[in-house]
């Protein structure tokens, strides 16, 4: 069935952490938004779970960071480790005046302050809304969206699927893709995601335990495995081991499930796997493990965008990159996207700046993740490197909870320089 057709100055596509910041930046400063998302409501788990120093001083031009505080725990450094023990760190107290600490917070509990702050704004997430179509026409472009609703089927066994109730026409000035990896607007708009290897798989466990977790990510790099420890707020802690040769489900599947994702079964996430990874990863680590609250198996590509946008539809986040797991910068360098394109578009459409501003973003922002990949040059060294540090210069930058020139100095400390 067809419905209604509508109008809107910004489309954004996905309500994950980066579109919902999107989405409320674009409202404050008076531009007319919409936004939907496929799933029927916000992450339910702590995934992507680290605010960097310069995410919470973005925060703070909304507001956000203080009432974030109370739910999360603050983290000061990072201590690089092998299966003998410490071999260096970063201070990030040294990062930054306003903020000295990343904050580690669930995913679901900032998606649920965003929606909330983005309500009080006054746009309301439409869920179930899936975009099935993008059509460039001159001054704004046509999206063909799907409302999706449950459909109950069956007798003696009831099962329900989601089907189409209705498609709908939204015309927007400027359309933001913040729908993930497999975004539906970078498939539509004819953006190529390059495939740049490096495929890791990891599995995830998230403990309980009677000790403090502390206020040091630890960050386990072996030969070929990397391993990170992470600090949550109350009486938990997360392990993530990077693995090799193992089979991971092809999509991120987000489960509660300890030893089985849908319906293939992953024996690495067993208990008993999960004493064996700390004994030959980590024999430092002290800390008792109770309750396992829940565990993944899930495997990071690192893919990037050949471009970040194509005329009025621009790509942020996941959509555009993806970087390996330990240092949360694709969606934190995706909020700080977001804050630039939000107030490009806000020029664009309120005092009529010019047009070539948003091609100079994309180029801007694709040159600087290539060298935060680093696709054109690596990490050198200086003589204040250790030799530890030195042999696993490439594998640093994407480990640490920074980005910009705060990353910059981070790896100074170390004795080491982006290329």
């Amino acid at each position: 069935m067809f419905g209604r057709r509508s109008t809107t100055e910004a489309l954004v596509v996905g309500a994950g952490p980066v579109g919902l910041f999107a989405a409320l930046q674009l409202a404050r400063q008076g531009v007319e938004v919409e936004i939907i998302d496929s799933q029927w409501r916000t992450a339910a788990r702590s995934y992507a779970l680290a605010l960097h120093p310069q995410t919470l001083q973005l925060f703070d031009d909304l507001a956000l960071t203080e009432p974030l505080l109370e739910h999360g725990r603050k983290v000061e450094s990072v201590g690089f480790y092998d299966r003998k023990g410490r071999e260096a760190a970063v201070d990030l107290r040294h990062l930054s005046d306003a903020y000295r600490y990343a904050l580690v917070l669930p995913q679901s509990q900032l998606e649920a302050k965003l929606e909330e702050q983005l309500e009080a704004a006054g746009v309301k997430v439409k869920w179930n809304h899936r975009l099935a179509g993008l059509e460039l026409n001159g001054g704004f472009v046509e999206a063909t969206i799907q409302r999706l609703g449950k459909d109950s089927t069956g007798y003696s066994v009831s099962s329900t699927e989601w089907v189409v109730e209705k498609t709908l026409t939204t015309e927007a000035n400027f359309v933001f893709g913040a729908d993930g990896c497999n975004s539906a607007v970078r498939r539509l708009a004819g953006i190529s995601f390059e495939d740049l290897g490096n495929s890791q798989q990891f599995a995830v466990f998230e403990c309980g335990t009677d000790r403090d977790a502390g206020s040091e990510v630890r960050v386990v790099l072996e030969e070929q495995e990397t391993s990170v420890y992470w600090p949550l707020s109350g009486d938990r802690f997360r392990w993530s081991f990077g693995l090799s040769g193992v089979d991971t489900p092809d999509e991120r599947v987000k489960h509660r499930l300890a030893v089985q994702i849908g319906e293939q079964t992953l024996p690495y996430l067993s208990p008993e796997n999960l004493t064996e990874l700390l004994a030959e990863r980590a024999p430092w680590f002290e800390a008792p493990v109770g309750e396992i609250f829940w565990s993944v198996g899930v495997q990071f590509d690192q893919r990037l965008a050949t471009e970040f946008g194509c005329g009025r539809v621009s790509l942020l986040g996941d959509a555009a990159h993806m970087a390996g797991p330990v240092g949360v910068q694709s969606m934190n360098v995706g909020f700080a996207e977001a804050m630039e394109l939000a107030s490009l578009v806000t020029a664009l459409i309120k005092r009529d700046a010019p047009k070539d501003s948003i091609d100079s973003y994309d180029r801007e922002r694709a040159s600087g993740w290539r060298r935060l990949l680093g696709l054109d040059s690596s990490p050198v060294a200086d003589e204040s490197a250790s030799d530890w540090i030195r042999h696993r210069a490439d594998r640093i930058p994407a480990c640490i909870p920074a980005s910009g020139e705060m990353l910059g100095q981070a790896l100074e400390g170390l004795g080491l320089k982006l290329g």
